[in-house]
């Protein structure tokens, strides 16, 4: 491992009732022309798999280029750095419009891990989550990311929100979608367990796409919603600007969940907290955390989820990280 960092991790991917497989995740322990430094990804793709595919194999090239990635960056220019390397992604995809058309895109959760801080660049649905180990009355309103402490005897893990994800009736994401001349249409529907209706926003189409409609307001491809001449990118329906959260890493820190939305359909954060923190310890071995996230995935399968399931599961806690480059997920 280089200096700074001593991290374990693993992943597990599921089709789930889903016939082809359109997730794909990327993970550099540590990123290989910078010392402490590690980055991990997970890539929802829909529509085809090509898009997320491509995006996890050329999106650490694409940091890699830019002048704010080196040993000496700051927080704030490694930030920078990665809010480029995703337009840069984007802007290949587009290059090549024979590959992979216009209909295909994928959502892009991405972790820059460093000795001192944690950095999530979310592009999508797909989410992250800290887990942290706090006495629930450590807990403070002013806490710079949501913390919610589940009641279960103290110590008590704690979820920490890293994401937003990117739904269409968000105020500023509607706001830029109709300003680049598209429509968010809600959509109401009973679950098939029953309970309440449940209401989904999407993004329409124009002109002869009008029938097309994605369910998320930023993504990578999806450039059918990107096609208003008079504006740049970052205004357009569908962007694939990152929304980037900084956290100070804290000895409470104990692991990072990357995961799709087949898994947050059916879990919340602070179920997914308490399944990963029940299952993995200090005193657990680097085999353990790839068993758990095969688990995680099964528990969200039983629990009724639709669509393909994706996780990366990154260790925090110094006695469980090995110094090994480890993944253990199929």
């Amino acid at each position: 491992v280089r200096p700074g960092l001593d991290l374990t991790f693993a992943y597990s991917e599921m089709p789930g009732r889903r016939v082809e497989m359109e997730d794909a995740v990327c993970y550099h322990n540590p990123v290989s022309t910078i010392d402490g430094i590690a980055l991990f990804g997970v890539f929802d793709g829909h529509g085809n798999g090509l898009v997320s595919k491509f995006v996890a194999a050329n999106l650490l090239n694409c940091f890699l280029k830019q002048n704010e990635a080196s040993s000496r960056a700051s927080v704030e220019d490694l930030k920078k750095g990665l809010i480029k390397a995703c337009l840069d992604v984007d802007q290949l995809l587009k290059a090549e419009p024979e590959n992979f058309g216009k209909s295909g895109g994928s959502t892009g959760i991405v972790a820059l891990i460093t000795p001192s801080h944690v950095i999530v660049a979310n592009i999508g649905d797909s989410r992250a989550v800290l887990v942290q180990q706090a006495a629930c009355a450590d807990l403070r309103e002013s806490d710079e990311a949501i913390t919610i402490a589940i009641q279960d005897p103290k110590p008590c893990p704690i979820a920490v929100a890293m994401s937003q994800d990117h739904t269409p009736n968000l105020p500023a994401e509607r706001q830029r979608i109709e300003a680049a001349g598209h429509e968010v249409e809600s959509i109401t529907y009973k679950p098939q367990e029953g309970g309440e209706d449940k209401t989904i926003y999407k993004v329409k189409g124009k002109g002869t796409l009008a029938k097309n409609k994605l369910g998320m307001s930023r993504a990578f491809g999806d450039f059918d919603y990107k096609t208003n001449k008079e504006l740049p990118h970052e205004s357009q329906a569908v962007i694939a600007v990152p929304e980037v959260k900084i956290l100070e890493r804290s000895s409470k820190d104990e692991f990072i969940v990357l995961a799709c939305d087949g898994v947050w359909d059916v879990m919340t954060n602070e179920e997914c907290a308490a399944f990963v923190s029940k299952e993995c310890n200090r005193d657990s071995e680097p085999e353990d955390l790839a068993k758990m996230c095969d688990d995680l995935l099964r528990d969200c399968f039983d629990r009724g989820s639709t669509d393909n399931m994706s996780v990366l599961v990154v260790s925090l806690l110094a006695p469980l990280g090995t110094g090994q480059t480890l993944d253990f997920g199929e």
